[in-house]
């Protein structure tokens, strides 16, 4: 287990006082991106039988807390 930081690009999005998000962790953006294998291996070489599933795990407890932190701006 490690802490992360993704500083994501910016962005501008308003949300209303009723509305909801999701957040989505991948380990990919096909085809966007293209896939990772989960091997130590070459992206270029890897075939369709070399990919792994990848699992992510967020922990969200006292002892191991969990956040998004989201900029508010005034308009």
């Amino acid at each position: 287990m490690y802490e992360l930081d993704v500083e994501l690009r910016p962005t501008a999005h308003t949300f209303q006082a009723d509305h909801r998000i999701r957040v989505q962790v991948t380990s990919s953006n096909f085809p966007r991106i293209d896939r990772n294998p989960n091997q130590a291996m070459q992206v270029s070489d890897a075939t369709e039988d070399d990919m792994e599933t990848a699992t992510q795990t967020i922990h969200h407890s006292e002892a191991r807390p969990s956040r998004l932190q989201l900029p508010v701006m005034d308009n």
